[in-house]
């Protein structure tokens, strides 16, 4: 917050930020976009591309959650899980959102926390409560996503024990497998930042791909992030 309150610009929060997004601020009820949704269905064959890998990807995820609620002492009917995520995220999209309805991970960290039912009621109230009253902007001007963080990596640290404490020991190597792709995307990460020139880490701390500002001109693609202060 002192970042917004003192216009530093760390973490990519401004003065400047913060005032634009009180512009999204008021009540608002989600409206039916049927055309919209419909409208769309010209683009279906570009959109399966993704669409097909990304619905498998959360089917697994969804009956993977489901187990390792099961394994932490909490038994859900498969099938109605994932009945229930199907027809709320068709619901959802019906309405204008585009993102879908997700069976969250980690359920043994929530539950050592101490969260139960009353936890996910009360997640889901105020959700809808900040998107219906445009808050979400502000948080995010007043609040950076790094600091989320914290919780992410505390709930990350519990269910990697799990999967090494609940899992029969014969399939601890398929465990070690599964987080290879993780550790290499890191350690690519990692490489690709050290060969990154210094005037780049100098001049991102002003200038930000995407947010052009006065003094501040980028070079390259916005993906590659090439920016560069200028000296005029």
């Amino acid at each position: 917050m002192g970042s917004t309150l003192f216009d530093l610009n760390f973490g990519g929060l401004s003065l400047a930020g913060l005032t634009a997004s009180f512009a999204n601020f008021g009540f608002r009820v989600p409206l039916p976009a049927f055309g919209h949704v419909f409208s769309g269905f010209e683009y279906l064959g570009v959109l399966l591309i993704t669409a097909i890998p990304f619905g498998i990807y959360d089917l697994v995820e969804a009956i993977d959650n489901v187990e390792s609620a099961a394994a932490a002492g909490d038994s859900f009917p498969t099938t109605r899980v994932l009945a229930a995520d199907g027809v709320i995220s068709l619901i959802g999209c019906l309405m204008g959102n585009p993102f879908i309805l997700a069976v969250y991970i980690g359920h043994p960290g929530w539950k050592a926390m101490g969260g139960r039912i009353g936890y996910s009621v009360a997640t889901g109230v105020m959700v809808i409560l900040l998107c219906w009253l445009g808050i979400v902007p502000v948080i995010l001007a007043l609040i950076p996503v790094v600091a989320i963080l914290p919780i992410l990596l505390y709930i990350g640290l519990l269910i990697g024990s799990q999967a090494f404490q609940e899992t029969p020991r014969r399939h601890a190597p398929a465990v070690i497998l599964a987080l290879v792709p993780n550790v290499a995307a890191w350690a690519l990460a990692r490489s690709r930042a050290r060969s990154m020139p210094p005037e780049y880490f100098r001049s991102t701390r002003r200038c930000r791909p995407g947010w052009p500002a006065k003094g501040c001109s980028f070079t390259g693609s916005r993906s590659s992030a090439a920016a560069r202060c200028s000296q005029a």
